[in-house]
């Protein structure tokens, strides 16, 4: 992923700015995954409008995952936030943010601290 927008995307976790919300990249009561977040500060940067669905909200047609114009924008390697080759207990795992955040396990403040150790796997 790119830097500039690791950057970006660690602030606005960490801001306050935005509720933390799963399942969904922005959820009708306006909270958001932390893909979704990611989601946000693009549509913000270019100009793109969120559009209402029956029970949330999406840039483009994708409502769980990124979308394509995301990861180009944020050279992102997945539409989940993979993070491969991980050790933990001497074995190698892959894990998604989209599968953190969902858990209701991890805090904004927690996957940006995932993000910003793990960023360049991103």
């Amino acid at each position: 992923m790119k830097e500039q927008i690791k950057d970006k995307w660690v602030k606005a976790l960490m801001s306050g700015d935005y509720k933390q919300g799963r399942g969904k990249l922005k959820s009708c009561d306006g909270s958001f995954c932390c893909l979704g977040v990611l989601s946000d500060l693009y549509a913000k940067e270019n100009g793109v409008k969120w559009k209402k669905y029956d029970d949330c909200f999406s840039i483009v047609e994708s409502f769980d995952l990124l979308p394509k114009e995301v990861i180009k924008w944020s050279g992102m390697s997945s539409e989940s936030g993979e993070i491969q080759n991980e050790l933990y207990n001497n074995e190698l795992y892959d894990f998604e943010l989209a599968e953190v955040n969902d858990s209701g396990k991890h805090t904004f403040d927690q996957i940006a601290d995932i993000i910003e150790e793990h960023w360049k796997e991103l």
